[in-house]
């Protein structure tokens, strides 16, 4: 078969029309948008693509295979040098149970009055997936009413909480089962424990005397190991994917027990995760890889504004364990990467922000980071990775999410300019030209018209 060939049996297959009438394909690719003029990131080791093709919500070509579709009648949306992206995902956040937070904090957010608003907000930052890490049986309903009314311009996966600090939910969360499709973009992602303090981490060692002068302070540990492990072991029995608010580096080293206990093979096949890990050891990173578990780090924490809180509450000595995210990705640890969203404002929420926290570490009063915080910075590519292919893997949806190839779901974020094309310092020089959610413009900048799809 000749390169032609080739090309109009592989557009044609994507359109799901081989053994169409010729009218029926011309219809179906009239209905198909191919991208073009603009650096197009795959984020697959096909790497930078020249085109790709969009219809009926999905990926359906890319490169000539998406060219080729344009002969058929398919619509050309020329980028004009903006760049094109995977939708970004955000592995942990609160962007519609906690809200309130964020316009009590935050100027910026005043015109936030309701979740359906912060979702809102949300996908103009960038976001074409969040993760609610309180999903209770309210916020499921009200995500799913707004679904229900083509009101949730994004897909959100909920975890549903098992306790918040000493309270306990019991088993409530067996009404959802795992994955449960609760609405088109409603998903059950797992069970969520609460092992330590937000604002006090259970630590190994007691604080430093700066926070707590009687020096024999520890954190607060919400569970007795043995309560928390028969609790998280009826859930991974019912078949849910665990994940596990687990700051300090004392609640790290229980953890790690348990889930060794539940899964003794460290096979970890529905890829239970640990989020925040504020504090690490070295012994810590290595069994987090051994034991396969997913660490979910926030990119949008620890930059310089943070550092002397970080000293007064650690010490000199531990600080230099606090936020190690090159490291973990050094040691090859499973990843992915979120923001927390609002706990961590002013500087988290926006994808460019994220990137630009994430590979700087300078902070919101343009503050250069200490040298043990620089030390851990990673680069835009690993932090785009975290949020695009990472985030995906670590909800298990790395088959429909995370990446440009045909067959996944066409959520995209299209950027004013290449975020890898410029100094980390200068991303907050961009801007989100266009959020899109299954092959629509779920945001579109007034600035840039012609991407309202």
């Amino acid at each position: 078969m000749d390169r032609r060939r080739f090309l109009k049996v592989t557009a044609a297959g994507a359109l799901g029309a081989l053994a169409a009438p010729a009218s029926t394909s011309a219809a179906h690719a009239r209905e198909t948008t191919v991208f073009v003029g603009g650096p197009i990131h795959s984020m697959t080791r096909r790497g930078r693509l020249s085109a790709i093709a969009i219809h009926g919500g999905r990926i359906v070509a890319v490169d000539d295979a998406a060219r080729f579709l344009l002969r058929l009648g398919a619509r050309r949306l020329d980028l004009r040098g903006r760049a094109l992206y995977p939708g970004f995902i955000d592995a942990h956040s609160h962007w519609y149970g906690d809200f309130v937070r964020a316009a009590d904090a935050n100027p910026a957010w005043t015109d936030v009055a309701s979740g359906e608003d912060a979702v809102h907000k949300a996908v103009a930052s960038g976001w074409t997936t969040v993760t609610e890490h309180f999903a209770n049986e309210d916020r499921i309903l009200g995500l799913a009413g707004l679904d229900s009314l083509h009101a949730l311009p994004l897909r959100v996966n909920c975890y549903m909480p098992a306790n918040f600090a000493t309270d306990r939910f019991g088993d409530w969360y067996l009404a959802h089962p795992q994955d449960e499709q609760v609405s088109p973009r409603v998903r059950i992602a797992g069970v969520k424990f609460f092992a330590d303090g937000g604002l006090t981490p259970y630590l190994r060692e007691p604080y430093d005397v700066c926070r707590y002068p009687s020096g024999d302070n520890r954190g607060d540990l919400w569970w007795e190991p043995a309560e928390l492990e028969l609790a998280m072991g009826a859930a991974h029995r019912a078949g849910y994917q665990l994940t596990v608010h687990c700051s300090g580096d004392g609640a790290t080293d229980v953890l790690l027990d348990i889930l060794a206990h539940i899964d003794p093979a460290s096979s970890n096949p529905m890829r239970s995760n640990l989020t925040h890990l504020i504090l690490l050891h070295d012994d810590q990173i290595a069994r987090l890889r051994s034991q396969r578990i997913v660490a979910n780090i926030q990119l949008s924490w620890f930059a310089a504004d943070d550092a002397a809180s970080l000293l007064c509450w650690l010490g000199p000595t531990r600080v230099e364990g606090i936020g190690r995210w090159r490291d973990l990705l050094d040691a090859r640890v499973r990843t992915c990467g979120s923001t927390d969203f609002p706990w961590s404002l002013p500087t988290s929420g926006p994808v460019l922000q994220t990137l630009y926290t994430a590979t700087t570490r300078i902070g919101s009063s343009g503050a250069p980071p200490p040298a043990w915080m620089a030390a851990q910075r990673i680069t835009t590519l690993e932090a785009i990775r975290l949020l695009t292919r990472g985030s995906a893997w670590a909800a298990r949806e790395e088959t429909i999410k995370g990446a440009l190839a045909p067959g996944m779901l066409a959520d995209l974020v299209v950027f004013s300019g290449d975020p890898l094309a410029v100094d980390p310092t200068a991303l907050l020089d961009l801007r989100v030209a266009a959020t899109i959610v299954g092959g629509e413009a779920a945001y579109v900048d007034p600035a840039h018209p012609d991407l309202a799809i």
